[in-house]
């Protein structure tokens, strides 16, 4: 039953990407970036006055993404803070570790989504 479940939230995670995602570059400064990555962007909380539980002030976003999407040369990308996600429209968000959590943390049981917590970067 458990495989049955981790399938299904899996590809239910997959189907959501699919019909709502859209298309970022993820890049690690000069080092690489990874073109055409399908993400979905999901605000979560929205501090402009210092009240936070966060450390930062800003729009912070999870961006949800397939493991396997998200490689460099064959070889998977564990996101790392300070990496950033790019929109087709321009919008930039950094990786972050918001009030000491990790940069990001699995979204399924069977670690095919990864949920990386990012802060939007002021244009």
């Amino acid at each position: 039953m458990a495989d049955f479940t981790t399938n299904a939230i899996a590809d239910g995670l997959a189907s959501i990407r699919e019909a709502r995602g859209e298309s970022v570059s993820y890049a690690r400064g000069s080092e690489f970036t990874v073109a055409g990555v399908l993400a979905i962007l999901t605000t979560f909380r929205e501090s402009r006055d210092g009240n936070s539980e966060f450390d930062l002030d800003g729009t912070y976003r999870d961006c949800l993404v397939g493991a396997a999407d998200l490689a460099n040369g064959g070889a998977a990308v564990v996101p790392k803070v300070g990496d950033t996600i790019t929109t087709a429209t321009g919008s930039v968000f950094r990786v972050v570790e918001p009030a000491g959590t990790p940069a990001w943390e699995w979204s399924d049981a069977g670690e095919s989504q990864r949920r990386i917590h990012t802060v939007e970067v002021p244009q």
